[in-house]
């Protein structure tokens, strides 16, 4: 992975103490009939204390989000390191030299998905970076050791089988307008056969939490000769943030070790969060899967 990669790397001073996110001492918030964990328990501390509960939306009647939303003005707004001594590393302060893709679908409630893609040019070729609800749940279903053996797993990890059914989903909370959706992924890498250099896949186990508001926009629809069709209402979000955390790897060993000293993949424990420059994220189509 080359140096330009590293703004871009989403394969993504505290804001308060811990106890200031805390709502209650069960481990699942009850939405009527619905049981979900509860994200002070589920979420790293460290990924809530650095985004603040200024950013976090709590309720149980979120709003209904559906579509793919892309964000194209990302900008890394805060970052904190595992491990201050290092000189150089994988996620910095500034603006990405991707946007990113989220596939956001079938939501119940407060059960949701959401699937990611960014593209990356190198040396004029397409890398692909990105995540999938079935390849996540996968990954866990042979094994759930990056996570449950992280030295900084969250308490909802401690003393109990994990249920798989947390990475086959996401998680929503909110009222009105105003959601934080939270979730696991396994993020990989994709480069096409053409392109003549390897692209490692080390497979991060990556904490994400999502906030903003919830609004819509008019988009006019044109025909092939580019002839407007129709107005039609989409949906966008406003006051976009998006809170990572790293907890541990699927493909762990010398190399990696040797690659994260390098400052070309985020150490356990680095976190970070994301915002839009300030501008709306906004439905666009992604075309196709690879």
């Amino acid at each position: 992975m080359k140096r330009h990669l590293k703004h871009s790397l989403l394969i993504f001073a505290l804001a308060g103490c811990l106890t200031s996110c805390l709502k209650d001492e069960n481990a699942t918030v009850l939405y009527s009939s619905q049981e979900i964990p509860d994200i002070n328990y589920f979420m790293p501390s460290s990924l809530l204390n650095l985004m603040g509960n200024e950013n976090l939306h709590f309720g149980d009647e979120p709003p209904r989000i559906s579509g793919t939303f892309y964000a194209d003005s990302l900008v890394v707004q805060r970052v904190k390191y595992a491990d201050t001594t290092m000189n150089i590393h994988s996620v910095i302060e500034g603006n990405q030299l991707s946007n990113s893709y989220l596939n956001i679908f079938e939501q119940h409630k407060g059960i949701i998905k959401c699937e990611y893609t960014a593209i990356r040019k190198v040396s004029s070729f397409d890398i692909y970076e990105f995540s999938r609800v079935d390849s996540t749940h996968s990954h866990f279903r042979s094994s759930s050791h990056p996570l449950t053996d992280s030295p900084i797993k969250p308490i909802y990890f401690e003393g109990s089988k994990i249920d798989l059914d947390d990475f086959h989903r996401a998680y929503i909370m909110g009222e009105g307008n105003d959601f934080t959706m939270y979730y696991y992924e396994v993020l990989c890498n994709y480069a096409p056969p053409t392109v003549p250099f390897n692209v490692n896949s080390f497979y991060p186990v990556i904490a994400n939490i999502i906030s903003g508001t919830l609004d819509e926009r008019s988009s006019i629809q044109y025909d092939s000769l580019n002839n407007p069709t129709d107005t039609i209402k989409e949906q966008i979000i406003k006051n976009f943030i998006w809170g990572k955390e790293v907890l541990g790897y699927f493909k762990d060993g010398t190399s990696l070790q040797q690659i994260i000293e390098q400052g070309m993949q985020p150490k356990l424990g680095d976190a970070w969060y994301i915002k839009n420059s300030g501008v709306n994220v906004y439905q666009k189509p992604y075309e196709g899967d690879f």
